[in-house]
């Protein structure tokens, strides 16, 4: 998630390249077991079409790693090793598969071809910084160090801080319940949470563009892992995915009445990754949700933020916070019932500094936060075949939007790209306002 590093120009053509083994982002081979973190389905253009794959697993067991039974699945992005144009060049019929030990994350690196140019480049010392530190060419060596690391795991290195319970869908195997834990690492003081994660991160940059590898001897950092267990609250542990956090001190705290000079620290949200085995199915709301609550249970805290987010993180997040609100009854009134509302945070009449406080207070929202629930909540109560209301609500909108992109709006000169701009913006947030209420099962109180 976070930003900095090299990073693909926007305007980039993603087709393959003739004659190079190209790393393309698309996917072509899901089919996945639990464990599975893997890289499949990578093309190869040389003279002539050829396949070939980039793979990436996760093994808790020696026999799968023996009898070759674990599945893979493509990489998001591969350009951190080879380069903005993502190929490897002097190689025919080229196959990389790492294979990583599920309980330490060291790796096992394989690679084989049919043919290679005497000028062909070095495939090991591009991947050696995109790969754990330690990490192993020798088959046998591996799977001693895997039998050893499973027999040594007890449980991962920290607390376990919430536990819960999804049933599986008809076409998931196993069917029937699924049970996990999540569980939160302090890297301060907690060497094998620093082995562990210093392995484990090296995953980032194959899914998070821009990823940056985080410092573990850094106390700051706090990793909250998420394992699905085979039974409930035990059994084998199989990873599912991590986020990261960054807690600091904010010497300045939130101006506002309520913080007292100990409400200083912020929670940041730097990166997160489920596996792709378990994505879409709910476990970073879930993980995202249980960072939320031990945020709020935390006095010193004021503000749980995210860094630079994409897209997807950033409609998650709105839907966790949006959530957290109608748990507290913020924004619950209709405008027309909120008359005795003022600062409370439950009306919806209009936002006020004093709702903003009473919301971050309980809630440990950033301002901007606060505003998008608000919005998102209020949309709900506007009857949308009433055109005085649905106007109403545009322009509070963008008057906010006006004030957030004041720079942009002056820099356009004109007035018709301005108000173009500004219903794109005001058209865009209102889908997504939508699409929220109708996850959260919101209904439009003013047609009900």
């Amino acid at each position: 998630m976070t930003p900095s590093g090299t990073k693909r120009p926007a305007d980039e053509d993603h087709t393959s390249v003739v004659k190079r083994v190209h790393f393309t982002r698309s996917v072509c081979s899901t089919s996945v077991i639990s464990l599975a973190i893997g890289m499949h389905n990578i093309q190869l253009q040389l003279v002539s079409y050829r396949s070939n794959g980039l793979l990436f697993a996760a093994a808790t067991d020696a026999d799968q790693v023996e009898a070759q039974t674990l599945k893979w699945f493509a990489p998001k992005f591969t350009y951190h090793a080879f380069g903005i144009d993502e190929v490897i060049d002097g190689y025919v019929e080229l196959n990389i598969s790492v294979t990583f030990n599920a309980f330490d994350f060291r790796a096992l690196l394989d690679i084989k071809f049919k043919e290679k140019e005497d000028t062909a480049d070095d495939v090991v010392a591009k991947l050696v910084s995109s790969l754990p530190q330690d990490f192993v060419q020798d088959k046998d060596k591996f799977v001693v160090a895997l039998l050893k690391a499973a027999t040594d795991f007890t449980c991962p290195p920290g607390n376990c801080i919430e536990s819960y319970t999804t049933t599986a869908k008809n076409d998931e195997k196993p069917a029937g319940k699924r049970y996990f834990d999540i569980y939160e690492c302090k890297l301060e003081d907690n060497e094998p949470a620093q082995k562990l994660f210093a392995n484990l991160q090296t995953l980032s940059p194959w899914f998070i563009e821009g990823a940056d590898a985080v410092d573990v001897m850094d106390p700051r950092w706090v990793i909250y892992l998420i394992y699905e267990r085979t039974k409930a609250g035990s059994g084998a542990f199989c990873p599912v995915g991590f986020i990261t956090v960054f807690k600091f001190c904010n010497p300045l705290g939130r101006k506002a009445a309520y913080c007292k000079p100990d409400h200083n620290e912020t929670h940041r949200i730097c990166q997160a990754l489920i596996f792709p085995t378990h994505q879409r199915q709910g476990h970073a709301e879930r993980l995202v949700h249980c960072i939320h609550a031990q945020a709020m249970a935390n006095h010193h805290v004021y503000e749980l933020t995210v860094e630079d987010p994409v897209p997807g993180f950033s409609c998650l997040r709105d839907l966790v916070d949006l959530k957290n609100c109608i748990k507290h009854e913020f924004f619950c009134l209709p405008p027309e019932a909120s008359v005795n509302a003022s600062g409370t945070g439950r009306g919806t009449a209009v936002l006020t500094t004093a709702d903003i406080h009473a919301v971050q207070e309980t809630l440990k929202l950033t301002h901007k936060q606060v505003q998008t629930c608000y919005e998102a909540r209020k949309l709900t109560f506007v009857d949308q075949n009433d055109e005085t209301q649905r106007k109403k609500f545009r322009l509070e909108v963008k008057k906010r939007l006006f004030r957030l992109h004041t720079e942009e709006l002056d820099a356009m000169g004109s007035a018709d790209r301005r108000k173009s701009f500004l219903e794109t913006e005001y058209k865009r947030l209102e889908t997504h306002y939508q699409l929220m209420a109708l996850k959260l099962n919101l209904v439009n109180n003013s047609q009900s």
